[in-house]
């Protein structure tokens, strides 16, 4: 008997404390209790730490993260040494993909250690990050481009038809093979009749690889060995570098003459790469 009074007890003091415990919201969510959580901004900038080369322009990335929805962070962009200077409009909207700041060193930037500070904000929320950087008067290091898809003195070959598209890639890198932070205009010339063609990224640094995009309009001409040149354009006091290889516009996948001599690789719209070999002359 003594028990049962003791169970049945315990049982209401439960039930009484969990409406206590409902009541004061203690099984709500964490969202519930703080529907207007405290707004947050952080910053992160590639490279965080790099070298600046007299007489160059170079960028850097910044990205901004925030929990406030609808809310474009901005940065704005701390004092400069002399010789130092930034083309890039201030404050400046971050979007979420990030942002790139250009830089120009001039002749006149000492040597020496340089800390390059953004601050940002968003909404009432503020936050900072810097790179730590070096300057130096040495001479740059020399861009030149890497044909991944060739054996020298053979050039690669990308094969498009009349309507459709493809793509070839090359790497890129500096004669001390040491990563360097100049900015590297491209361009490319002498394409055939009929073929348009982007360069991804448009501008780069070395060390990045460069994606050559063809497209052909239906009416494009047929042809063979069209020599194409991709050029580096270096902002920076280093001669560009350029890389050639060969399109062809044919009717057939695959039909090429067996007298041809060519290091080759063919990688069609949305499909990875069908071919890369090397074949000899056969007369």
């Amino acid at each position: 008997m003594c028990c049962r009074i003791l169970s049945r007890t315990f049982t209401l003091f439960f039930l009484c404390f969990a409406f206590l415990l409902n009541g004061c919201g203690g099984g709500g969510s964490s969202e519930q209790q703080n529907p207007n959580p405290t707004p947050t901004l952080a910053l992160a900038i590639s490279p965080s730490d790099t070298t600046i080369y007299a007489n160059t322009t170079f960028s850097i990335t910044v990205t901004a993260f925030t929990n406030q929805s609808g809310v474009t962070p901005s940065i704005t962009l701390g004092q400069l040494p002399a010789g130092l200077s930034s083309p890039t409009t201030f404050p400046l909207s971050i979007p979420s993909s990030g942002a790139k700041v250009t830089f120009v060193a001039d002749k006149s930037l000492a040597a020496g250690a340089i800390t390059i500070k953004f601050t940002g904000t968003a909404g009432g929320a503020t936050a900072s990050a810097s790179v730590t950087a070096t300057a130096t008067t040495a001479q740059p290091p020399t861009l030149f481009f890497i044909d991944p898809n060739s054996n020298p003195p053979f050039l690669s070959e990308a094969v498009v038809h009349p309507g459709g598209s493809a793509r070839i890639q090359f790497n890129s890198g500096t004669n001390n093979q040491l990563p360097v932070n100049y900015d590297v205009q491209l361009s490319v010339s002498r394409l055939p009749a009929g073929i348009t063609a982007t360069l991804s990224p448009q501008a780069f640094v070395a060390g990045q690889p460069v994606t050559v995009n063809f497209a052909a309009t239906s009416t494009a001409p047929t042809i063979q060995n069209a020599v194409v040149t991709i050029t580096g354009a270096a902002l920076a006091p280093v001669p560009p570098a350029s890389v050639s290889f060969l399109v062809d516009v044919t009717q057939m996948a695959g039909s090429l003459p067996t007298n041809r001599t060519a290091s080759f690789r063919v990688i069609p719209h949305g499909t990875e790469s069908m071919l890369s070999q090397t074949f000899p002359t056969k007369l």
